[in-house]
């Protein structure tokens, strides 16, 4: 039974209610007034409030019932919201704490998210987290899924989890509804390596072009597309042919040998900046949008438009099996190709494993060189 109390030595304090939650346990709340009789009028609709969520509704209805009577105690007693309850205050708190403790790359994903879910979510915003249901999880997910892959879908999903998992741990809701949210069955990959035909024809369409190094530099060491548009002269010894590189994605700093057609590339570009960017006109552009219509102009895509579709520019595209990424595979088949083993192959992409951690350090520095040397050269072939 919700019931009153108030520190009589205090002068002019407000009354507080007393009541268990849905989990049986005691929390207190300010009524917000110095009037006895409105402070039990509160209590008793708290209690009521308890009671009706407790009649045989799910969980995530019981928690909206009563967080919804929550902001409505705090707005008519104060005439505010619980900002700090928020969902919307607590993206951008939540956001605030990931700066500086994470990588660039994976607050830009928060940050993406964050946008996505404000905009999915747009009617939950000014209410408490505490209010967001299982059903809200999954309206998110499946509009995700809507625009983009699975892959993707899932990821955005598991950011939500991390989102509602720190509010639980913050004190804002009594348990993650996203966590009671499944992700989608991902199905087997359609993506494919790139044929040493058609990268040769990446090659032939982008001769004077900084995409004509990336790709040279991403087929013959393996490496993301965002590390390369990030590269600067200064992660590159010339004189050593060696490549240095603190990928993104998983923290992993590694040291590569270059092949004598990326290593004559960039001696032919070479600035006096040791600091400059090596794809000035590439960094901090939609690479990968630029990249298809690389593969466009080289035949192997259809261009993406946007006018003949019913479903205008928020419909989900049809994925392509090649991509940037699709040098990476190519770099790994063809090594193996060659007869490099499974964890030299692996090193030098940066592959993390346990098999790659225990070697690594007994490789030499002329595995590497022969294993990347290995790799035939798309710049002396032919289209057929």
């Amino acid at each position: 039974m919700a019931s009153i109390h108030r520190n009589l030595r205090t002068s002019g304090a407000n009354w507080m209610i007393y009541y268990r939650d849905l989990e049986g346990r005691l929390k207190n709340k300010s009524s917000g007034t110095t009037d006895k009789a409105t402070a039990k009028k509160l209590a008793g609709a708290m209690q009521q409030s308890v009671d009706e969520a407790k009649k045989g509704l799910s969980t995530d209805r019981a928690r909206a019932i009563m967080a919804n009577f929550l902001d409505g105690l705090t707005r008519a007693s104060t005439g505010e919201g619980l900002d700090s309850a928020a969902l919307r205050q607590w993206l951008v708190d939540w956001l605030a704490g990931k700066d500086g403790t994470v990588r660039g790359s994976t607050l830009s994903e928060y940050r993406a998210a964050v946008r996505d879910i404000e905009k999915t979510l747009s009617g939950q915003l000014d209410k408490p987290v505490e209010a967001l249901t299982v059903k809200h999880c999954i309206q998110f997910r499946d509009a995700m899924k809507s625009r983009t892959s699975t892959t993707t879908a899932n990821k955005k999903l598991k950011i939500l989890r991390v989102i509602l998992g720190d509010a639980r741990k913050a004190g804002l809701t009594a348990k993650s509804p996203a966590a009671d949210c499944p992700t989608y069955e991902k199905k087997e990959s359609a993506r494919r390596g790139f044929t040493l035909e058609e990268i040769t024809r990446l090659l032939d369409c982008t001769k004077g072009t900084g995409w004509h190094g990336m790709i040279l530099l991403g087929f013959f060491t393996g490496q993301r597309l965002n590390d390369l548009t990030s590269l600067r002269w200064n992660q590159i010894d010339l004189e050593r042919g060696e490549i240095a590189f603190h990928q993104q994605k998983t923290g992993k700093r590694l040291r590569l040998p270059l092949h004598k057609a990326a290593l004559d590339w960039l001696m032919g570009q070479a600035g006096d900046d040791p600091d400059g960017l090596v794809f000035p006109d590439i960094h901090g552009r939609n690479a990968s949008g630029l990249f298809h219509g690389v593969m466009v102009s080289a035949g192997l895509a259809q261009p993406r438009g946007h006018a003949k579709t019913k479903n205008g520019r928020g419909a989900k595209r049809e994925l392509s099996d090649l991509s940037f990424h699709s040098l990476r595979h190519s770099a790994a088949t063809m090594l193996r190709a060659t007869g490099a083993t499974d964890v030299l192959a692996r090193a030098v992409l940066g592959h993390e494993s346990a098999e790659v951690a225990r070697q690594y350090t007994h490789l030499q520095a002329d595995d590497l060189r022969g294993a990347v040397n290995s790799l035939p050269d798309p710049t002396q072939r032919k289209n057929k």
